[in-house]
């Protein structure tokens, strides 16, 4: 039973090596988690960073 998983496992790497799309295929695979946890990370890291000049007005219109 591990002696077939073992040939299908070489048999996977062989023809991994063999094709170059399936190669840039598996890079772009691996790639766009590591971009988009990336660009997550970089905009929550921190919020309030770029905050100090922003102009704010309150405006009260209450007759109470």
């Amino acid at each position: 039973m591990i002696k077939g998983v073992r040939e299908i496992f070489k048999n996977d790497i062989k023809a991994i090596r063999e094709n170059p799309v399936v190669i840039f295929v598996l890079i772009v695979i691996i790639f766009i988690p590591s971009l988009y946890a990336l660009m997550n990370i970089q905009a929550t890291w921190d919020p309030y960073a770029r905050t100090s000049n922003i102009e704010v007005a309150v405006v009260n219109e209450d007759l109470g």
